[in-house]
């Protein structure tokens, strides 16, 4: 009899099977702030990049031949110009992901083109001396007080773009040109978004797998419920009747008028019973949920005796026309294993 005051192991598998959706849901909830953080860290750090290289490439730039330049349709002939030019073109094979590098200048109040990175048959070459139409912030920002940074998406006639700005100043510290790259902005965003998408996939697959060990745990929870249903009308239904069986014969045995081949006869009816209610408590046994935590009892076993004792234990079916039981060969007298006796027997 089990004593009721104890948790059974459904019980307490099952108080605890909230824990997996929980956490499921603590994942997917970090997995959206992580796709968060990793868009605007990239978005950040890529801008901040796009400013140091404009910097950079500002730097670079001799300022003697940036002074050099007039700023209009004569300079395609200047050697300056073709210099400055074909160092753009460069720096523009080494950076992939650059759409235009330009220098500008500012006449007038309005934006125009010194040089571009562009080659003269390309259909976004901006001829020196052209006005820049659009606002452009960062550029006159640049232009006006020498100071770097970026702006963007900005769209014009050539797409969509995010920009990094950077003053081109001299010796002295006076501003002479402003450098822009222009790197496309839907491209750029697209890769944080992957970027965001791999750290959100995978706090899913960690979501995934959580659900799928919480169906899993959900059904053994249903069979262990299924399990104890079945032990507990076993015992019922099963062992309770053969008991009475075993309780009945008892009374029957003790009467004194019944002939003695009755007497045999209900005594082996009584073993047999006694057998039958044991063999039922060792199969709910199996089916128990401490089953694995029993230990075997192992010793040396006369085979020979075991098998003849369980040939005993179904003399029964002698009587039986289907009876097909029998011993093909005979076994040593000191043939002997080691195990369970118990459970080599059934």
């Amino acid at each position: 009899m089990q004593d009721s005051s104890n948790t059974s192991p459904s019980t307490t598998q099952k108080s605890y099977l909230w824990v997996t959706p929980v956490f499921a849901f603590i994942f997917f909830v970090a997995g959206l702030f992580s796709s968060y953080v990793v868009y605007v860290k990239y978005y950040e750090n890529g801008i901040e990049s796009l400013q140091s290289r404009a910097q950079t490439i500002a730097d670079a730039l001799d300022e003697d031949k940036i002074k050099a330049l007039n700023g209009n349709e004569s300079d395609p002939d200047n050697p300056s110009y073709i210099e400055i030019k074909s160092k753009l073109a460069k720096i523009k094979i080494a950076n992939p992901d650059t759409r235009f590098i330009y220098i500008m200048g500012e006449r007038g109040g309005e934006l125009f083109f010194f040089v571009d990175s562009e080659d003269p048959d390309s259909e976004g070459y901006s001829p020196p001396g052209e006005i820049y139409p659009d606002e452009s912030p960062a550029t006159t920002l640049a232009l006006r007080e020498g100071l770097s940074g970026t702006e963007g998406p900005i769209v014009d006639n050539f797409g969509t773009w995010i920009t990094g700005v950077a003053p081109i100043v001299d010796k002295d510290g006076k501003v002479l040109a402003s450098l822009g790259i222009d790197i496309e902005a839907n491209e750029y965003f697209r890769n944080a978004i992957l970027r965001a998408l791999l750290a959100f996939l995978l706090s899913f697959v960690i979501v995934i797998v959580l659900l799928f060990e919480y169906r899993v745990r959900k059904k053994e929870q249903g069979i262990v419920e299924l399990r104890s249903q079945f032990l507990a009308v076993a015992t019922h239904e099963i062992r309770s009747p053969l008991s009475g069986i075993a309780w009945a014969l008892d009374s029957l045995s003790s009467v004194k008028e019944i002939p003695e081949q009755t007497h045999i006869l209900l005594d082996d009816i009584k073993s047999k019973t006694n057998n039958l209610v044991e063999t039922i408590n060792d199969i709910l046994d199996a089916f128990s949920l401490d089953f694995k935590k029993k230990d075997l009892v192992k010793k040396n076993i006369n085979l020979r005796d075991l098998i003849q004792t369980v040939f005993a234990s179904l003399e029964y079916l002698k009587e039986s026309k289907k009876n097909n039981l029998k011993k093909v060969n005979s076994i040593p007298s000191d043939s002997v294993v080691v195990g369970d006796q118990k459970n080599l027997s059934q």
